[in-house]
């Protein structure tokens, strides 16, 4: 039995070492989704103890309810973002954003949308901006305790983005900027209250996903900025 007791030993550590060391070169940890991680190890120490102690026929049936209660799950939560989804927010930009427009994100909005996009349509080139940039370095973290107490950093960044904001409409770069706001909103709020002020807000979207509660389309400089 000891070589048994080893590989299921060597197996678990596998699963769960794995994705972690991966995840030192490439994100692969995301919000919300961490059990997938611990699935496999789940599995493997339940499995055979149901097996050992349980009969069969209750195991068979929890488990045709399980898949039952899950696929209804998954079913409603497809028909509810069916209006309102990081695909769809997608397709549209893909429909109305032109070729070089600044697509601006916050919180973790841009992993997802940004998949859609070369999907939908690699050919097409956007500037594409995070805010803070460090979430960059990681698209599916932020440390929002650590944001809140940079607020200093947060304020200059903020400023540095609005400036090369203004840099790329006054070349005419891009024509619009594509916000997309309204998760964790005071890290988010810095960087809208200039844009409200510098420039001129455009057409109303009414579009929302995950990790954005609305899209703000700004087009060109404000009245206040120009006086």
């Amino acid at each position: 039995r000891r070589p048994r007791y080893l590989h299921f030993v060597i197996f678990l550590a596998v699963a769960i070492l794995l994705p972690f060391l991966i995840s030192q070169v490439k994100p692969v940890f995301l919000v919300r989704r961490y059990t997938v991680v611990a699935l496999l190890p789940f599995v493997m120490l339940v499995g055979p103890l149901l097996w050992k102690f349980v009969s069969r026929v209750p195991v068979q049936a929890c488990c045709l309810a399980l898949l039952v209660a899950v696929g209804l799950s998954l079913h409603q939560d497809r028909v509810s973002r069916n209006s309102h989804s990081q695909r769809r927010t997608a397709r549209y930009l893909v429909e109305h954003a032109a070729d070089g427009d600044v697509l601006l994100f916050t919180s973790l909005s841009r992993a997802s949308i940004e998949y859609y996009l070369r999907r939908l349509a690699p050919e097409k080139e956007w500037i594409q901006m995070s805010f803070p940039a460090a979430i960059d370095a990681h698209p599916g973290w932020r440390d929002l305790r650590a944001a809140a107490n940079r607020r200093e950093v947060l304020e200059r960044e903020a400023d540095e983005v609005t400036a090369r904001l203004q840099e790329i409409l006054s070349n005419r770069e891009a024509t619009k900027i594509w916000f997309f706001y309204g998760c964790d909103e005071p890290v988010g709020r810095v960087l809208r209250t200039r844009l409200d002020r510098y420039f001129a807000r455009g057409v109303r979207t009414d579009l929302h996903g995950q990790w954005f509660k609305e899209v703000l389309v700004y087009e060109g400089r404000s009245v206040a900025a120009l006086e």
